[in-house]
């Protein structure tokens, strides 16, 4: 499947559970819907897969640039 068909699905998907479900529920609930409309929609999804994150290390001498003399 191609990105752009991929991306047309999970859109798709999104506004099934939008117009669906309307506005004003927790974030689960629509997490969940989602969830079920992707799998549905023949997609693998995973509810919210815990990943690893490494913070990016960068020194800053000066924020305002360098100095010149």
């Amino acid at each position: 499947m191609k990105h752009k068909e991929l991306t047309a699905k999970i859109i798709e998907c999104a506004y099934k559970v939008h117009n669906s479900l309307g506005f004003g529920f927790l974030e689960a609930v629509y997490q969940n819907a989602l969830l079920i409309e992707l799998l549905k929609a023949g997609l693998r999804a995973e509810k919210e897969k815990k990943i690893q994150v490494y913070p990016i290390v960068a020194k800053v001498e000066n924020a305002a640039g360098p100095r010149h003399p």
